[in-house]
């Protein structure tokens, strides 16, 4: 992706839709909806087969942490940062929105379905449920300190928050500019054959 001097640009560019396959340049978002079209179909889909369950399940909650840092404008966040974008801009709840940010922490830093809170010691269990359809809620408590994921949903959410995200942005000038800075420090990707 080359950047311009025109923010409006630059965020039609960061937030066009999934490429084919072939394509290997572009904002890291387009492609990573495009690997995640891979692993779970096409982008509206709302149920069926997972082929990699938890990398899809990693995936969508890369992208969302991306968003987060697209809408925050900056390359490097805080935890309260996420948990503020999913709250505000996702419209979940904040319990909600913590327990996905430790589901997060659980898959990226581990590749395990189970963590501890830093600040309190708190213990999460996670089960990623892919056989129910996004009407599910994304999390879904079970018993004292498990939780289920509803892939689907998870995907439906990140689908969401892609569309609002990029709205938000764009009405904001001061967030349009900040947006500009950040996908400049994060940088372009090119993937080599």
């Amino acid at each position: 992706m080359q950047f311009t001097n025109d923010p409006r640009r630059d965020l039609q560019r960061t937030f066009r839709k999934a490429r084919q396959r072939q394509s290997r340049a572009g904002s890291l978002l387009a492609l990573l909806r495009s690997d995640l079209e891979q692993l779970c179909g096409q982008e509206t889909a709302v149920a069926g087969p997972v082929r990699t369950p938890l990398l899809a399940a990693l995936a969508t909650c890369v992208g969302i942490e991306l968003l987060a840092k697209y809408w925050a404008g900056r390359p490097d966040l805080l935890a309260s940062t996420v948990v503020d974008f999913l709250t505000t801009v996702g419209g979940l709840k904040h319990g909600e929105a913590d327990t996905l940010l430790q589901f997060r922490n659980a898959i990226a830093h581990s590749y395990a379905l189970g963590t501890r809170r830093r600040r309190d010691n708190r213990p999460f269990s996670f089960a990623v449920d892919t056989g129910h359809d996004s009407s599910s809620p994304v999390v879904t408590p079970q018993g004292a300190n498990g939780y289920v994921i509803n892939f689907w949903s998870l995907k439906g959410l990140f689908q969401r928050l892609i569309h609002q995200c990029k709205r938000a942005i764009e009405q904001d000038e001061q967030r349009l500019m900040e947006f500009q800075v950040c996908i400049r420090n994060l940088g372009e990707i090119a993937i080599a054959s």
